[in-house]
């Protein structure tokens, strides 16, 4: 039986921290599926300009390059829970009018009046969806754009089964369920995105230089690091290759006008 993973915001940002000059390389499916998130958006939503658009999670920016490729605003806000990237971000933003508000999505002010709210891999962090949707409908101008990406229950389960943690995803109807009271014309897309190693050392690489090791949080030693390890290897031996499966969920939905 799998344990829940506590969600702990500082241990998740000291993770992060360590690992922004790393990220963009090891974070195969996390690069993937930005660039979906985006194409999808914009097919939904051709509308090109924008008063103000907020993104919640921008991270090292790779969801925000595409964001400012695809839209134009008289003023982009940019978030995330850790403190430390607004010059990173400044280097991509370049001659852009913008402003970093950090902290954490559930407890910071959020503009108000915003024309689009976006953000990908970011809301399984969340510990309360339900007040969160409603702080994003409070910042949105009716009909306002909400887009993103999170998982689902599947994501790199084969690592979970053998840590015995997951994280508590929620399903794509609970999540649905959360967003009707306050959006319309909801869209929803479930896709899975495979990424292959060739050692387990590689994957161990993987998940460390990307800084997706909040699992850290929940009784992680060596003991549960080599039964991960064994149990990969084991993998190995009978595929020839070892498989990480994420489980990418996105959803697209307008503030309702009422």
């Amino acid at each position: 039986m799998l344990a829940t993973v506590e969600i702990n915001k500082k241990i998740i940002c000291s993770s992060f921290q360590k690992r922004w000059e790393t990220y963009d390389r090891y974070a195969l499916a996390q690069k993937s599926i930005a660039k979906d998130l985006m194409q999808k958006t914009v097919s939904l939503f051709p509308e090109r300009s924008f008063g103000k658009v907020f993104e919640l999670g921008c991270g090292s920016g790779l969801l925000t390059r595409e964001l400012i490729q695809a839209y134009k605003a008289e003023q982009f806000f940019l978030n995330d829970l850790c403190s430390d990237l607004e010059f990173r971000l400044s280097q991509i933003m370049n001659d852009k009018a913008w402003s970093f508000h950090p902290g954490d999505i559930e407890v910071i002010d959020f503009p108000s009046e915003v024309d689009m709210i976006i953000s990908s891999s970011t809301f399984q962090w969340v510990n309360n969806l339900d007040a969160l949707f409603q702080k994003i409908s409070s910042s949105l101008n009716p009909g306002g754009i909400l887009a993103f990406s999170t998982f689902g229950s599947q994501n790199i389960y084969q690592f979970s089964q053998l840590s015995g943690n997951v994280l508590n995803y929620f399903n794509p109807e609970d999540i649905k369920s959360k967003l009707d009271p306050f959006f319309d014309d909801i869209y929803f897309v479930e896709k899975k995105e495979d990424v292959y190693f060739n050692s387990v050392e590689d994957v161990f690489t993987h998940l460390k230089l990307s800084g997706v090791n909040a699992f850290k949080s929940s009784g992680f030693n060596r003991s549960k690091y080599l039964k991960i390890k064994n149990g990969l290897s084991e993998i190995l031996e009978e595929e020839k290759k070892i498989t990480l499966s994420y489980h990418p969920l996105y959803f697209w939905g307008r503030k309702k006008e009422y």
